[in-house]
């Protein structure tokens, strides 16, 4: 399939070159000076259609907490410059495949409560909804999913993975952490 993109991408390229060429030689002036004419745009391609880089942001550490310690884990991030495709990639061992585990992200941030600023926890759910961590037989899991924006530029600070021992995933109070990670460690390779 990349082979295909490839080959149309360099087609519509090749297309555009063209009437690119046509354009500025069917205002060539005499004695063979073409001249740009001001009514017409220039040939650029839609946002749709530019590519956007890619940037691996590298790989952090998930470190397993009490309620799990020989839970580890590993979390790889790609962004692309546009932030349309922002790639997380999380594998793990050392989980129990009996029990229901879910993926967050959090960051700190000041809220005015009575007049005062405080600081407060936010979370947000990594992948789809629910935001399970599926996990193998064999205690392993991986989850491959976009996320919205790239980790350290919107000041997430810790990827957290949760175990929910009452199978309520709603119920965050009654979760316990079993992996955390540093998103700050993440960094443009």
């Amino acid at each position: 399939m990349k082979t295909l993109i490839s080959v149309g991408a360099a087609m519509a390229l090749t297309v555009t070159f063209a009437s690119a060429l046509w354009a500025v030689a069917s205002f060539e002036q005499p004695g063979g000076h073409a001249q740009q004419p001001k009514n017409i745009p220039r040939i650029v391609a839609p946002p749709s259609q530019r590519l956007a880089t890619r940037v691996n942001m590298g790989t952090i550490a998930l470190k397993g907490q009490k309620a799990a310690p020989k839970a580890r884990g590993t979390a790889m991030l790609v962004c692309s410059s546009d932030n349309s495709q922002n790639e997380l990639t999380i594998t793990a061992s050392g989980l129990d495949s009996k029990k229901l585990y879910t993926v967050w992200l959090m960051k700190v941030v000041k809220a005015k409560k009575n007049g005062k600023e405080t600081p407060v926890a936010v979370m947000e759910g990594v992948g789809d909804a629910p935001y399970t961590l599926t996990v193998q037989k064999n205690g392993t899991a991986r989850l491959a999913t976009e996320v919205k924006t790239c980790l350290p530029n919107a000041g997430w600070k810790i990827l957290k993975v949760l175990e929910h021992p009452d199978k309520n995933l709603k119920n965050l109070k009654g979760a316990v952490t079993v992996m955390t990670g540093d998103v700050t460690k993440f960094s443009a390779k």
